[in-house]
């Protein structure tokens, strides 16, 4: 089941957020900063239900994702999807492509024609999931400091006009 999250899954979303942290950025982001994170540390302070939508499997909260309008300013009329994070005991089990196809059926309801998403380069588990998911790596990097190491991002984009097809087929 795919909704809108609460104040009440605090919790649950930062537990997500720690332990797919560790998880997906290990080898990546320094050990000291990832050994550094608790799930009061990655709990959310405040919850926009508009821009967070979570995923449950048998009335446990298994993932999230957050979107919306573009951050970078330049970006007029284009969304962004912020992020999509899974318990990694629920990886490879579809759970990440459901939450893509519903992010971007919202961000398509918001009028957005295209959407973009940095991601961390050496992270080649999320480059892999998003080009299956249709995302385009647009080869514009920018760098990030996170827990005192410079990392380079690159800018995926996907485009909404003609992703009605592609989403029903990839939800088969």
């Amino acid at each position: 089941m795919i909704r809108q999250a609460t104040e009440q899954d605090r919790m649950a979303l930062g537990k997500i957020y720690c332990f797919s942290w560790k998880e997906a950025y290990k080898n990546i982001v320094p050990d000291e900063y990832l050994n550094s994170l608790t799930i009061e540390k990655c709990s959310p302070n405040k919850i926009n239900s508009n821009d967070t939508l979570v995923i449950e499997d048998n009335g446990i909260i298994v993932g999230l994702t957050r979107f919306g309008e573009a951050r970078d300013k330049r970006c007029e009329n284009i969304g962004e999807l912020w992020s999509i994070y899974i318990l990694p005991e629920f990886w490879m089990k579809g759970f990440g492509q459901l939450l893509f196809s519903s992010v971007t059926k919202k961000l398509e309801e918001l009028g957005y024609e295209k959407f973009y998403l940095w991601v961390l380069k050496d992270n080649f588990g999320a480059l892999r999931f998003y080009e299956k998911m249709g995302m385009i790596n647009t080869d514009i990097e920018q760098i990030i400091n996170i827990g005192g190491k410079d990392l380079v991002e690159i800018k995926y984009e996907f485009s909404l006009k003609n992703s009605l097809n592609y989403l029903r087929r990839i939800e088969r």
